[in-house]
């Protein structure tokens, strides 16, 4: 529960590549960081419903309609996968 509560503010910074799986997150914020993030946000069944490129510091996403999960990561990881919305991601 803690990670979920801190997300990448009690981690070490992500490297380009790297991601952080939030389970029961459809919302997060950007309080606290350094540095710009991106997210993506999930259905039940690990649909992507919406990926958000860059995220400034102090900022809101808020929850998202059906959101299950969301995954943190740097905007550089995001800009070169090819998520997109109706995609469907599996944790490995």
């Amino acid at each position: 529960m803690m990670g979920r509560l801190s997300g990448l503010l009690a981690a070490p910074r992500l490297a380009v590549g790297e991601a952080l799986w939030l389970e029961s997150c459809n919302g997060i914020h950007t309080f606290g960081m350094r540095y710009p993030i991106a997210a993506i946000v999930l259905d039940r069944d690990g649909v992507v419903i919406k990926a958000i490129e860059c995220v400034p510091p102090w900022r809101v996403v808020w929850p998202v309609r059906a959101g299950y999960a969301t995954v943190e990561m740097l905007p550089e990881t995001l800009s070169r996968s090819p998520v997109r919305p109706g995609d469907r991601l599996l944790m490995e």
